[in-house]
């Protein structure tokens, strides 16, 4: 078994590079890091987003009907390797391009398919993953959030919490109990929500960093129409295990070059000497916090 990368494959990455190194925002990494407003941030992660769809680099292994390139899903994993590596602004729609899209081209109907795909995959459409709730983290299928038909529509009420940018998201996929007599696990139903719905409130929470990426959500009446379930009614539970083995397999590989990239940099950092002639390695401290941070992130190292 050869597990090099092909010679087109490298040829793809070169590009990419070349891409980048002429792409990202001016100073990116430097002087600048993005808005801290967090609107303003989630603006312009979105432009970010829009750029690489423009070139041809969000989306590339989806299928080509619904705007991706249709490449073999090893060129995904070479363009979130190469955006780790220069710690590229991280998308807003992660909760989109990571997650709902993957989950309705794998259980969505044809019309949901192309309604929501393009626009996510193009950085038009926000979405945000109505899941976690105050008594429903990780024990999910305890969520209360409810969802009844009322007059020819799907009446929601409920609350949800750390909602990633909820405050700037257009659409929400969202799991709420549509039988209340059915067993913890059953009964459960995922649903596309937009989010300008009436009924719906978003309130940011304000993080120790003094950042508001989360948000809780409250449901109030929020009356959406009848089509509006992904997969089959009462079966959102396996829908929602859809999306986890998506969130559990390698769509993360960006954080991971990411921190891989800025290890390697922590690492040549703590052989340089300072004024004293010293290494910073030899600092009994900063090894311990630098073990810590090896182990956190998986990776091993030797320090001499």
């Amino acid at each position: 078994m050869d597990l090099n990368f092909s010679a087109k494959e490298q040829q793809y990455r070169l590009r990419l590079r070349d891409w980048l190194a002429c792409h990202l925002p001016e100073n990116w990494g430097g002087s600048f890091n993005g808005p801290e407003d967090i609107v303003e941030s989630a603006r312009f992660r979105q432009a970010w987003e829009r750029k690489l769809y423009a070139a041809g680099y969000n989306g590339v292994h989806w299928p080509q009907a619904f705007g991706g390139q249709q490449l073999p899903y090893l060129y995904h994993l070479i363009v979130s390797e190469e955006l780790g590596r220069v710690a590229a602004p991280e998308p807003v729609n992660i909760a989109g391009m990571e997650l709902a899209g993957p989950l309705i081209l794998a259980v969505g109907d044809e019309a949901q398919k192309a309604r929501f795909l393009p626009p996510i995959v193009s950085g038009d459409e926000i979405w945000c993953q109505g899941f976690s709730e105050p008594d429903a983290g990780s024990d999910l299928a305890a969520l209360r959030t409810s969802a009844k038909i009322e007059d020819g529509a799907w009446v929601i009420n409920g609350q949800k919490v750390w909602t990633s940018y909820a405050m700037v998201a257009q659409w929400c996929f969202l799991l709420a109990r549509t039988d209340q007599d059915a067993p913890k696990h059953k009964g459960i139903t995922m649903f596309l929500v937009p989010m300008d719905t009436p009924g719906i409130i978003v309130r940011p929470l304000e993080q120790i960093t003094g950042r508001s990426e989360f948000s809780e959500l409250f449901f109030d009446n929020a009356r959406i129409p009848l089509d509006s379930n992904l997969g089959p009614i009462n079966d959102g539970w396996r829908v929602a295990n859809e999306v986890l083995a998506v969130e559990r397999a390698t769509n993360r590989l960006y954080r991971q070059a990411r921190f891989q990239n800025e290890f390697e940099h922590l690492l040549a950092l703590s052989l340089t000497e300072n004024p004293q002639g010293l290494k910073v390695a030899e600092n009994p401290y900063f090894r311990q916090r630098l073990a810590r941070f090896t182990r956190s992130c998986g990776f091993t190292a030797t320090i001499t």
